[in-house]
């Protein structure tokens, strides 16, 4: 998307859209300045590098999913 294509997106945004997208902006500016200066943390590196290792009591959304399904299941089954 050129520069003009965005402006004009930007101008069909809601007064909250613009708000988002300004601090999705600021938010990636900033990253991107502290990762140039040597200030991003340990967690921001590994997660870029493909290093981030899952903590071990955690599930996946689709483990979750599949529980939240079950118990849906067994709840509708016993009414």
């Amino acid at each position: 998307m050129d520069a003009k294509q965005r402006k004009e997106a930007e101008q069909k945004l809601s007064y909250d859209g613009k708000r988002v997208v300004s601090a999705q902006q600021q938010r990636l500016s900033s990253m991107l300045r502290d990762m140039a200066e040597g200030r991003s943390d340990d967690h921001w590196n590994a997660a870029m590098k493909g290093t981030l290792i899952p903590h071990p009591g955690a599930e996946s959304k689709t483990e979750a999913i599949d529980r939240e399904r079950l118990a849906r299941a067994l709840s509708s089954a016993k009414k």
